[in-house]
């Protein structure tokens, strides 16, 4: 459970921080004084502090990957204990059985375009339902080597640079430097979801702590070719943050400071920040995210929900409040557990509430604790606070189309705006079962089953709840190019994601391709167009798995040699609305993750830049509206020959 000033739910409207760049610049280097802290003295050793994490054990996750306003994002590479899965266009990944640990587990997202991304958790014996918003590389400034500069946001956010940087081979950058920032506010609902991990540390001296937070800031820098940059060994950066209003009373006049260590998962206490109107200031040696906060000793708590009858209760919005450190929370599982750390040593407030169609309500109140070791408690949901409620459960058989049980899978039932998701159950026989308490506005809701292996879905398929037991039968995954898509950005400009492709990817025997109207092109090279605006991409001297290379759209298609190009034409989201834009001129690299066997998939990573150009008539004429623009791209096919 991460512990805020506000609990955040996927249920709730997300809300985006908007932020304004200024940057100011002097040519004495020197006169920052920004130099390492030489009083801090950390004997951190996380190889040993991991020992807390408890014995081995294999658990399931299903979570949900989502954008700052909430969609969700195809391609995310995830990862937990060495097992790994890729989102689908609903943002959804399973990964059975990976090896954490009893008392903690780490799950990773990676994808072009957005900061690494994560989630820590006290694993539960069900399923683990993950849910990570994925902050985007947004390039707030651009600074040059050399050169002292702090980069601000509107809201008081800075980063003061003294121009040393190196690259991830230690070795010296010259040129320009990329400014990646985010600020996320305690009282942001949506904080504890963009945030790495959670709110779990190791201080100074090796020891387990549980954190408030005052304020967090995500800062990474891009060379010129978008390589990872980083302080050189030696120097150091400024680092200020604004103080929330609703916590300035609470403020302390100097707070440790911590950063996050992606390899573990956890916080790591590097030094402190000081309060100076209103902003926390510290300085830093290295990159990555940095939280100001109060530590606290903390232990594990498991609850397990139950009515009268003893039936779990699945799906329950779960709400701890500390009056230390705040409020904090999660969903109940299958079982109706949920897990998390609590303060040692403190009464606890448990709100318990369902989401559903009718909004969030309260169902449930008590005080527990106070907990000064790991603890497993039971609380059963009186008949009372049922009364007006309605426990369901939702069963069925999923199968492919040729009637065999799925056995990689989920199941996606959505109520109202209200969306529940739960993976097969039973990998012999393809079952699944979903439970949930629901208010009665509405007897009516949906079913959408994914099938992984074969990458096809069944219908969106329309039920009323037959109370308490709805067996919906069978239904099958049919629809064949369900996860033909591509999801792209270019620069800043609107992203463009979820774009079906109207037609499979094609091979035939000549290692030709074509996904336009069903054509094949060329000899020898690969392309791509999806409408309305045409995104081409081209491969010469296609050989399967692999990393092409874009060199300014140069190439020859006649000779042996192996390169990518790639084409963006009739796009309004680029040039500023100009509907006749073009994107040509692409640097950087195509790489082909996944090439399957017909009806299996193939994947592409697309990362470089491109120039756009407003089109106009005549050879030649296109006139330059922006160049070197930062593209991303992931294309999800499903070969069909």
């Amino acid at each position: 459970m991460n512990y805020s000033k506000t609990f955040s739910n996927p249920g709730i409207l997300f809300i985006v921080l908007i932020t304004v760049l200024s940057i100011h610049s002097c040519d004495d280097v020197e006169s920052i004084g920004v130099t390492p802290d030489p009083v801090f003295v950390s004997n951190v050793d996380l190889e040993t502090f991991s020992d807390n994490f408890g014995s081995d054990i294999q658990r399931d996750f299903l979570g949900t990957i989502v954008d700052t306003n909430n969609n969700p994002i195809a391609g995310v590479s995830v990862s937990v204990g060495g097992s790994n899965a890729t989102t689908d266009n609903n943002g959804v990944f399973i990964i059975r059985d990976a090896n954490v640990q009893s008392r903690f587990a780490y799950v990773k997202a990676e994808r072009a375009g957005y900061l690494n991304a994560s989630r820590s958790l006290v694993p539960t014996t069900g399923t683990n339902k993950v849910f990570i918003m994925m902050l985007p590389e947004n390039n707030v400034g651009t600074v040059s080597s050399g050169t002292q500069e702090t980069v601000s946001l509107s809201n008081g956010t800075s980063v003061t640079l003294n121009g040393n940087y190196v690259n991830e081979n230690g070795e010296t950058y010259s040129g320009n430097v990329s400014v990646i920032m985010h600020y996320l506010n305690p009282d942001d609902e949506n904080m504890t979801q963009q945030m790495p991990g959670m709110l779990y540390a190791a201080n100074a001296d090796n020891e387990e702590r549980i954190l408030q937070t005052f304020g967090m800031l995500a800062i990474e820098l891009r060379g010129d070719s978008g390589e990872d940059l980083n302080l050189a060994n030696g120097s150091a950066a400024e680092i200020s943050a604004p103080v929330p209003q609703s916590l300035l009373n609470d403020a302390p006049a100097t707070i440790p400071l911590w950063s996050f260590n992606e390899e573990f998962g956890v916080w790591v206490e590097e030094g402190t920040a000081t309060l100076d109107n209103g902003n926390y200031v510290g300085t830093v040696t290295h990159f990555s995210f940095w939280n100001f906060d109060i530590p606290f000793d903390g232990t594990n708590l498991c609850i397990t929900f139950v009515d009268e009858d003893t039936n779990p209760l699945s799906n329950l919005n779960i709400r701890i409040t500390s009056q230390t450190i705040g409020s904090g929370g999660g969903f109940t599982n299958e079982d109706g557990e949920a897990c998390g750390p609590v303060p040692i040593g403190e009464t606890l407030e448990l709100v318990v509430s369902i989401v559903d169609a009718c909004g969030i309500n309260e169902i449930f109140t008590s005080t527990i604790g106070p907990f000064n070791s790991d603890s497993n408690l039971e609380i059963i949901i009186p008949n009372s606070a049922l009364v007006d409620l309605t426990i369901e459960t939702v069963k069925g058989r999923f199968a492919n189309c040729n009637q065999e049980p799925v056995t990689d899978g989920y199941v996606k039932l959505s109520y109202g705006s209200i969306e529940v998701a739960d993976m097969v159950t039973n990998s012999d026989l393809g079952n699944f079962e979903i439970n949930f308490v629901r208010c009665n506005e509405s007897n009516e809701f949906t079913l959408t089953g994914v099938d992984f292996t074969t990458s096809q879905s069944s219908d969106i398929i329309a039920y009323n709840f037959s109370t308490p037991l709805t067996d919906v039968g069978s239904i099958a995954a049919c629809n064949d190019y369900a996860y033909n898509y591509i999801t792209f950005q270019v620069g800043n400009y609107p992203p463009i994601q979820q774009i079906e492709a109207p037609f499979p990817i094609s091979l035939n025997t000549d290692n030709n391709f074509g996904c336009s109207d069903g054509d094949i092109f060329g000899a020898g090279f690969f392309i791509l167009s999806f409408s309305p605006f045409e995104m081409h991409l081209d491969i010469n001297n296609f050989n399967g798995v692999g990393t092409y290379n874009g060199d300014d759209g140069m190439g020859d298609f006649n000779s042996s040699d192996s390169f990518a190009q790639l084409r963006i034409t009739n796009m309004i989201q680029l040039g500023n609305g100009i509907s006749q834009s073009r994107g040509l001129n692409f640097v950087g690299t195509a790489e082909v993750l996944t090439f399957g066997e017909v009806g299996e998939i193939v994947e592409i990573l697309v990362t470089g830049t491109i120039d756009v150009f407003e089109a106009m008539p005549g050879i030649g004429n296109d006139i330059l509206v922006e160049d070197n623009v930062p593209i991303t791209g992931f294309m999800h096919l499903v070969r069909d020959n």
